[in-house]
């Protein structure tokens, strides 16, 4: 099961379905295999501008000192490891940046259970209370019992 940090817009009602953005958490394949193209699909330009000259001056480097086409795999690794470990990271901050404020977690096999459990949860939050099935019994009389631990004035313990 995935666990998903949910960001809502601020000022945003709560039916509003598209004020509110679900993240992963943890570890990103896409970001580790193809990284470039999951910063730019993620709006990341950013990243994806720091990505892109990391990966120049790597090549760069790698290219000068004559090293083979091994030696830029192995040094490129590194990079393509650390966007795949941080890159949900850097999206929830890019969301915290344009203002959008945490508003728990949500969990779920897919993205789709997760919204699933989250706007259930929400819906339990908007919805009054239900109404009780089953009548009141008659209103006790102000000062009969205590509040909690401490008994009324003048009865035994």
């Amino acid at each position: 099961m995935k666990i998903y940090t949910v960001h809502r817009r601020p000022g945003a009602a709560d039916t509003d379905l598209k004020s509110v953005r679900l993240v992963p958490d943890g570890f990103t394949w896409w970001g580790i295999l193809v990284p470039l193209l999951w910063l730019l699909v993620n709006r990341l330009w950013l990243a994806a501008i720091v990505f892109v000259l990391v990966s120049l001056a790597l090549g760069a480097v790698i290219s000068l000192s004559g090293l083979s086409d091994g030696w830029a795999l192995a040094a490129t690794l590194p990079v393509n490891l650390y966007v795949g470990l941080e890159g949900r990271q850097w999206l929830r901050a890019k969301l915290a940046r344009l203002g959008y404020g945490e508003d728990g977690v949500a969990a779920g096999n897919s993205l789709e259970e997760a919204e699933l459990a989250y706007f259930s949860r929400l819906g339990q939050r908007i919805l009054p209370p239900a109404a009780s099935a089953t009548p009141a019994g008659p209103a006790k009389p102000v000062g009969a019992e205590g509040i909690g631990l401490f008994p009324a004035p003048g009865r035994p313990v």
